[in-house]
């Protein structure tokens, strides 16, 4: 008898780790940002898990997401353009999109900032995914001549400054 409920048990474990909803056990998205000296402008691709973006898109659009039909790109931009905000020398600037895509069980979105000078203070606020989970760690990676400096947001800090700087 003790032999089947050890049995039960491990199956019962594999089948609970390998659901979808428990994939993966924290909650983190990236923003990599990279200063482009000859186009003036700002690079950025973010990653963030579908099952989590596709729960805050119903939540804050009422919109079922359905990965395998397809990316909703209006969706997935809204949402975005919501939860992130650039600011350079405090002036709102507007992100443009190029384009998504789904790497495995995530999606990468591209996006950049233009006519930013090389001198100066780059703002970034990142609260993607801040109402879904209390744990939402978001990374904010920025590049310019100088150097890589990261740093984390969380639902206590939701802005981050980085001084431009020219070498």
């Amino acid at each position: 008898m003790r032999k089947f409920y050890i049995v039960g048990v491990f199956l019962l474990s594999l089948v609970t780790l390998s659901n979808p909803v428990f994939a993966h056990p924290y909650h983190i998205s990236l923003l990599d940002m990279k200063y482009d000296v000859e186009e003036k402008r700002i690079e950025m691709e973010g990653k963030v898990f579908l099952d989590d973006l596709g729960d805050a898109i119903f939540k804050e659009q009422q919109l079922q997401v359905d990965w395998e039909m397809g990316i909703p790109e209006e969706a997935v931009e809204a949402y975005f353009l919501e939860h992130v905000k650039i600011q350079w020398e405090g002036d709102a600037r507007e992100i443009r999109f190029v384009g998504m895509e789904i790497e495995d069980d995530a999606l990468w979105v591209y996006c950049y900032v233009e006519k930013v000078k090389p001198r100066g203070v780059l703002e970034v606020q990142n609260t993607i995914l801040f109402s879904e989970f209390d744990d939402q760690q978001n990374l904010v990676h920025f590049q310019d001549e100088v150097g890589l400096r990261s740093e984390r947001l969380h639902s206590g800090r939701k802005l981050v400054a980085f001084p431009l700087r020219k070498v």
